[in-house]
């Protein structure tokens, strides 16, 4: 008994696992994100209404701080459910790449479509304009929304993940010896889209260059650090995976030692200190980036507290800080087993169809409350945003 005590947990079997079994699996911290997620929805139309009706955030100025806390959430929520999918269903590629592509590729057509019949409609009854100018309107009006107006580009990051995954780890069959380097380096692709989608925010929140809506929903919602600490997970299993059947010389192993308790806690205990990590370099690369960016700025500006402003507001819109959530997800991952599975799948399509449904009720009676509470604001607000642009 003491002996078995002894042995490691990266060297445990199935015969002398531990007991411990973490509780949370993907289905739970979906249905976390879930509910996370129309709250921050809540959040954002209340945001919406105070920048109609400012005199309102006093009344409903907290709801508002709530979606902007619970916003943050539901991003490495979401990553870190699909981790697990993505490893549970490891050996269907085709169907992972087509999943988390169908369905950004559906919210994307679903987003447009709601924009152009109900936006464009509604605009156009109160003051005709061309596509173009009301394509920029509500992408100027989406991005000053910031992390909340972003937090449903979601699944264009969870696609990009799946993306990743798939670079590093499938063996395709015509890609043999050493010409698996060149399919491994594919893996540049998602990475430089989300650079590309950095550089895109840094010249929107200067001013310097026009976001039309239906680029907008093309953006990446997750902060950089936090995909570099996903990236980070993926490169630590496969390089586990690669370490363990060069010293035991049996992929047997491997794929029992992952069947264990032991492998699960282990890397949950990888995940928790990589998440740590993460926040705390975020936390510095904010700090030190909105100092560097406030002293550039208040040299043309000659103010600092508008240099201050306007570096916050760029360094927020690049989601540098907003990684800082992960020092606050780190401990829960401890909760987590990355391979716990569930016999019943047919729960799990149930829960974004749910969440999709209420996300879509808060927006559309949202919405129509404010506008019918607010009319001659919004028509107004409509009008002055339109005249801005031209």
């Amino acid at each position: 008994m003491a002996k078995t005590a002894r042995i490691k947990l990266k060297d445990r079997t199935l015969e002398n696992d531990i007991k411990y079994r973490a509780p949370l699996s993907y289905r739970y911290l979906r249905i976390i994100a879930w509910v996370c997620l129309i709250i921050a929805q809540i959040g954002m139309v209340a945001k919406l209404n105070i920048r109609i009706v400012p005199g309102s955030e006093q009344q409903i100025g907290w709801v508002k701080d709530m979606g902007e806390i619970f916003a943050t959430f539901p991003l490495p929520l979401f990553l870190l459910a699909n981790f697990a999918v993505m490893y549970q269903k490891r050996d269907s590629w085709k169907k992972i790449i087509m999943f988390y592509g169908g369905v950004a590729l559906g919210l994307y057509i679903v987003a447009n479509l709601v924009i152009i019949h109900y936006g464009y409609g509604f605009v156009n009854a109160f003051a005709p304009i061309n596509f173009m100018d009301m394509a920029k309107a509500f992408g100027f009006i989406l991005f000053g929304l910031g992390k909340t107006g972003l937090v449903f580009n979601i699944f264009i990051d969870l696609f990009l993940c799946a993306l990743v995954f798939y670079f590093l780890n499938y063996n395709p069959k015509t890609f043999k010896g050493k010409k698996i380097y060149i399919f491994r380096s594919f893996v540049l692709i998602p990475i430089l889209y989300e650079v590309a989608s950095i550089l895109i925010k840094y010249f929107v929140s200067l001013g310097q260059m026009d976001l039309p809506f239906f680029a907008f929903f093309l953006l990446t919602s997750k902060p950089p650090l936090m995909f570099a600490a996903i990236i980070a997970l993926f490169v630590i299993l496969k390089i586990e995976e690669l370490r363990k059947k060069k010293q035991y010389h049996n992929n047997d192993f491997v794929k029992e030692h992952r069947k264990t308790n032991a492998h699960s806690l282990r890397f949950s205990i990888i995940i928790a200190i990589t998440f740590f990590v993460a926040g705390i370099i975020d936390l510095i690369i904010y700090l030190s980036t909105s100092l560097a960016l406030a002293s550039k700025f208040v040299a043309d500006i000659e103010d600092i507290d508008v240099a201050s402003y306007l570096a916050l507001y760029v360094i927020s819109h690049l989601g540098f800080g907003d990684a800082s959530t992960l020092l606050l997800v780190a401990p829960l991952t401890l909760l987590f087993s990355y391979t716990k599975i569930h016999k019943n799948k047919k729960i799990d399509p149930l829960i974004p169809a749910v969440g999709i449904a209420l996300i879509l009720f808060v927006y559309v009676e949202g919405i129509f409350q404010i506008v019918v509470v607010n009319v001659a604001k919004v028509v107004q607000m409509i009008k002055d945003i339109l005249g801005n642009i031209e």
